[in-house]
């Protein structure tokens, strides 16, 4: 299993609510096989600071998504929310 972090800086906490509603409709955009789920959360010291943190079964299917069409619309998509770029950290389950 691989578990990716998305890591962003949010404009605002209404713009972080709105990156979660994209981020969960991206989900139905991007029924990859070898998707496992995904959770869009805030850090609760500082409301700006979003992380998304996925699933996925194999690096390959991770690399399926990154490389995809939907990927790149739900990165268009949510651009007028993010302060900064987007980190991505990619884990292996040990």
């Amino acid at each position: 299993m691989i578990v990716v972090m998305v890591k962003m800086r949010i404009k605002s906490p209404q713009a972080a609510r709105e990156m979660c509603r994209i981020h969960s409709q991206a989900s139905e955009w991007y029924q990859e096989p070898g998707s496992l789920g995904a959770h869009c959360v805030t850090n609760c010291s500082d409301p700006l600071q979003l992380v998304i943190v996925e699933e996925w079964g194999s690096r390959a299917a991770f690399d399926g998504w990154y490389k995809s069409t939907a990927r790149a619309r739900y990165e268009q998509e949510s651009a007028h929310l993010r302060a900064g770029p987007i980190e991505i950290e990619v884990y292996e389950e040990a």
